[in-house]
């Protein structure tokens, strides 16, 4: 009894002391493991987002040479203005057809890779302003020559230009084509002005306002109060001028370079005009002939010759390059006296017919 009693304490006392050692080993210390953290998530700065492009279009650099030319219809219907535009085209060497060229209001083409030439035909007022708006927006220029041919009439700011339904005013046309960038302007008028006595101060204020920073040079077809009619050869104005450019292109093309050269192409216009009316040598004579002077077929050659409206700018430059003897000697000519005559100021606002000196 005591043995198997004894058996099972060794048995026991076995077990318990297995568990005692077992419970006694220290559990594993746990080993805290650093939580990695993850670098802070970089903010990239904002990307910058250029400005969208504006397709902004460049203006054209030229200078321009503006033909504006009314055939208008029924009683005031001009055909020697038709002679006019195909004198121009030809002077231009511009081969296109006159009905190509003419058939639409507006077109343009490239004279040099300085120079283009616009043409304006047949428009109503608000047509010919909206054409000139055109040009003003599309181009940079520095000079431009401007040529009238069609109706006109008396008035102040030099002369009005007759549309297809009524009139605009020169002081209007350069007003529109006037832009920052211009500084030189010669405009040639073959017109009659003869017609109606236009009294608005309006149209004299904004000739003077528009070009006094300019340099203008303004030459009429004849004197204040004169018709002037081409009939079906063409204005005499406009013939002189194509011949001009026939016989020196470079004076025509450097005009639009130097206001200089622009004012010996009007002297040699004018001269060329003159021998249109008379033989030139026998003219040296008479101006300088009182007696001469005092009879009615001198007064009404007189009345024939253009009249040119320099503004004070252009003036300086005259006398700056000794042209002014020259200019005076040519007024002499044109039957007028350079100081009296020549101021745009003075022009703008008279309407009462040239006085031709005796």
């Amino acid at each position: 009894m005591d043995s198997i009693y004894q058996a099972k304490y060794l048995k026991y006392k076995a077990k318990f002391l297995a568990m005692k050692v077992h419970k006694d080993i220290p559990k594993p210390i746990a080993v805290l493991v650093p939580k990695v953290i993850a670098p802070a998530k970089v903010i990239a700065p904002a990307k910058v987002i250029a400005p969208a492009k504006v397709d902004v279009p460049l203006k054209k650099v030229k200078n321009l040479f503006i033909f504006i030319s009314n055939t208008y219809s029924g009683i005031k219907e001009l055909p020697g203005v038709r002679v006019d535009r195909q004198n121009v085209l030809n002077t231009l060497g511009i081969t296109r057809e006159y009905n190509k060229v003419f058939s639409e209001q507006f077109n343009r083409y490239q004279i040099n890779p300085d120079l283009n030439a616009i043409f304006i035909s047949n428009c109503t007022k608000d047509q010919l302003l909206s054409y000139l708006q055109i040009i003003n927006k599309e181009y940079e220029y520095r000079t431009i020559m401007i040529c009238l041919s069609g109706h006109g009439g008396n008035a102040m700011g030099i002369v009005n230009f007759a549309t297809e339904d009524g009139r605009i005013n020169l002081s209007e046309i350069i007003s529109a084509i006037n832009s920052p960038s211009l500084l030189s302007i010669g405009v040639f008028v073959d017109t009659c002005r003869s017609c109606g006595r236009e009294y608005d101060e309006l149209d004299a204020s904004r000739l003077i306002n528009t070009i006094i920073d300019k340099r203008i040079a303004i030459v009429t077809a004849g004197a204040r109060g004169s018709t002037v009619g081409g009939g079906i050869s063409g204005g005499k104005l406009i013939k002189s001028i194509c011949e001009v450019i026939n016989l020196k292109k470079d004076q025509f093309i450097e005009s639009f370079a130097s206001m200089e050269i622009m004012l010996r192409f009007i002297v040699n216009v004018s001269i060329v005009k003159i021998k249109q009316h008379v033989d030139f040598d026998e003219w040296k004579e008479r101006i300088y002939n009182e007696a001469s002077r005092s009879t009615k077929e001198y007064q009404d050659i007189c009345t024939q010759l253009p009249s040119i409206y320099l503004n004070k700018k252009t003036r300086v430059l005259v006398s700056e390059r000794n042209l002014e003897r020259e200019y005076q000697g040519l007024f002499r000519f044109l039957c007028k006296q350079y100081e009296e005559n020549v101021a745009v100021s003075k022009a703008a606002h008279r309407v009462i017919p040239t006085n031709i000196k005796k």
